[in-house]
């Protein structure tokens, strides 16, 4: 009878069972589904790397954030800019005076494009900006430009340092001087003036200016010292290569051109009793250099070679005879256009004996063909 009992007792446990399944079919079947669900979103979040992804989003968004700050300051920067430009037209208007004063024209102008909130450069005051500005027009209007910003926003120029870099780099001769008295005009004031040029013409013009300066401040009673100083840089040779600021030489200083380097180192010659070996191989040289260029700009016709200068040289003279012209002509040829290089003891001897003869009458000849240009060349040699 136990046995019967347990025995049915199982079976009612079994009925209860299968008829539980039945009853909630549903809520068995929704949860198996959401078992499953949540095994292949799991796999899939696991290949899909969904983590990573997550952060690198917060990543993104984050800078994303930066940016939006970046551009907010830009456009208050932006407006800022557009607020100073209130008066573009009046500011464009100076700087047209300026350049056309510069470069000697009024082809080129500044011009305020309100479309794009700037400035553009206008050939002839139509058409859009011109991209074909010349090396000298660039040049011209960046000079313009540096040395109207030096006046911005109430700047004392004399409380300035100033470094001007090769303003006439690509300028013609003309622009040179505009140059020149334009740098010279606005920035004469200026505390300290560095100017930094290849261009010798420009140099030449700039050292005489800061000459005159330290001549009228030594003038001065009691004197004062010198405030223009004169530099040029050296590459010294090997590697690496390297520059040095070293003081400018003589040549720089004291000369404008070869014919006054060539005529003040002869006149130097001549002020000696005797000249050495050294020296009298040089004067042949220098001294048809000297004369060529003399009687070149004395008499500017054409002439086919030095000995047809000379003769025009010789019309009119008293002092200066033909012997003298011919012996003068004959040391030149014969110690620096010779097609025999001689280098035996007797010719060296006779060039050093010579060389100071002929010296003196090479600047008898100029002193007599022309006394004034003469004596000016004198008076600068002596003051070199």
């Amino acid at each position: 009878m136990a046995n019967f009992n347990a025995v049915l007792s199982s079976i009612v446990d079994l009925v209860k069972k299968h008829n539980n399944k039945t009853d909630n079919f549903s809520a068995e079947t929704s949860k198996a589904k959401k078992t499953l669900e949540l095994h292949f979103s799991a796999a899939e979040i696991q290949d899909f790397d969904y983590a990573g992804n997550e952060r690198q989003c917060k990543d993104l968004e984050a800078t994303a954030a930066i940016d939006k700050k970046a551009i907010d300051e830009i456009a208050l920067d932006v407006a800022k800019l557009e607020a100073l430009l209130s008066n573009e037209t009046v500011g464009a208007k100076e700087f047209n005076d300026t350049l056309h004063r510069f470069i000697g024209r009024s082809e080129l102008c500044l011009s305020f494009n309100q479309a794009k909130k700037g400035y553009e450069i206008i050939r002839n005051g139509v058409g859009e900006h011109d991209g074909n500005l010349s090396e000298g027009e660039k040049t011209a209007i960046a000079f313009v430009y540096f040395i109207t910003k030096l006046k911005e926003h109430g700047n004392n120029i004399q409380d300035s340092i100033v470094v001007v870099d090769d303003p006439v780099s690509s300028f013609d001769s003309n622009h040179l001087f505009h140059a020149y008295s334009f740098l010279k005009t606005q920035c004469i004031n200026a505390k300290q003036l560095f100017v930094l040029t290849h261009n010798f013409t420009y140099f030449k013009l700039v050292r005489d200016w800061f000459t005159t300066t330290n001549k009228n401040r030594a003038r001065k009673s009691p004197p004062k010292a010198p405030v223009a100083f004169f530099y040029k840089l050296d590459a010294t040779p090997g590697s690496p290569r390297h520059s040095q600021l070293v003081d400018a030489d003589d040549s720089l200083k004291n000369y404008g051109s070869e014919y006054h380097y060539i005529f003040n180192k002869l006149y130097a010659y001549r002020a000696k009793t005797t000249l050495d070996r050294d020296e009298a191989f040089m004067t042949a040289n220098l001294a048809r250099k000297l004369l060529e260029s003399f009687f070149t700009f004395k008499f500017p016709r054409g002439r086919n070679d030095v000995s047809q200068l000379m003769d025009a040289g010789l019309e009119g003279c008293t002092i200066t005879t033909a012997e003298l012209k011919e012996k003068i002509y004959r040391f030149i040829n014969k110690y620096s256009h010779s097609d025999v290089i001689e280098i035996t003891e007797e010719s060296t001897e006779n060039l050093a004996g010579e060389s100071h003869s002929v010296l003196n009458n090479i600047f008898q000849w100029i002193e007599e063909a022309d006394k004034k240009h003469f004596d000016e060349m004198v008076e600068v040699a002596q003051g070199a």
